[in-house]
Parts: structure tokens; sequence; C-alpha cells
């Protein structure tokens, strides 16, 4: 239990837990905060908002709506995945400036060919549309209009 005023000056290491008893105020990390893997940041009183990472990497919420904000002005909020080459891809913008969502995904419908579905997607005439009759799905996106088939 440590009371009163603590200032840590270079390293300072607590083996056990840290536990305030009052109101503790901030804590401010100059550089990181590091938990281990399988290490779990719990925020709210009931716990309930949870950062995970044991291999992969979790965010959990038990209560209220999640909302992810981006208040920087004409800027976009981007989901990026690993896209099966060895980089990322973005397959979901929401553009600040456009006020629209991007989308960019590979498409396979139950009861629907590759051919129905990319004839349908090129018929809008917006972005791009590519064909994958072997693997059987159509590649679809928001780019500029185009259209391909492998």
């Amino acid at each position: 239990l440590v009371s009163g005023s603590f200032e840590g000056g270079g390293s300072t290491n607590i083996s056990g837990s840290l536990t305030s008893t009052g109101s503790f105020g901030n804590v401010e990390a100059n550089n990181h905060i590091l938990l281990p893997d399988d290490g779990i940041l719990n925020l709210g009183n009931g716990r309930d908002l949870k950062l995970k990472h044991d291999g992969n990497s979790t965010i959990t919420n038990t209560s209220g709506n999640i909302t992810i904000s981006n208040q920087a002005n004409d800027k976009d909020v981007i989901l990026k995945s690993d896209d099966g080459s060895g980089g990322t891809t973005a397959y979901l913008t929401l553009d600040g400036r456009q006020t629209r969502t991007n989308v960019s995904k590979d498409l396979r419908l139950d009861n629907r060919s590759v051919s129905q579905i990319a004839n349908a997607a090129k018929a809008c005439m917006s972005g791009g549309v590519g064909s994958y009759p072997r693997s059987g799905f159509v590649h679809i996106d928001c780019g500029p209009v185009r259209v391909w088939k492998r």
C-alpha cells in the first residue's frame, strides 16, 4: 500500500497488485503501458469494457453502445485487415469528406451465380467489379469504374 504522493524516477517495479482506497486521480505514462499476453484492461465501474490480447485482439462491451468517433475535420474512419497476400486492404471506409461509406469486399451469394452477381454490380455503373468464376465469388469495391475477370 502506497499512501500520499509517490513519484518513481527511472524505472519503478511493483509486484503484486496496486489498489487505490480513495480517489486515484490520473495515471500518466510518458511512454507505454504494457500488459502481458492474456492481460485484460478493464474500464468502467462494472468492468463492462474490456481490451484483451491473447494472440487475437478483442474488444468486449457488456453495456451501452460502442461509439467510434473521429472528430478530425474531413478525415475518415478506416477498417483494415489482411488481404491474403501479405498486405492490408481497407475493407470499410467511412469517408468524412463525402459523408459516404466505401466498401471493398469479395461477395458470394447462395442461389446466385458469379455472372448474375457481376451483372447486377456492373448495372450500377459505379466502382470496380471483378469476377472470379473458378473461385466462386465477385469482388465489388467503390473505386473507379472498371471490370475484370480472372
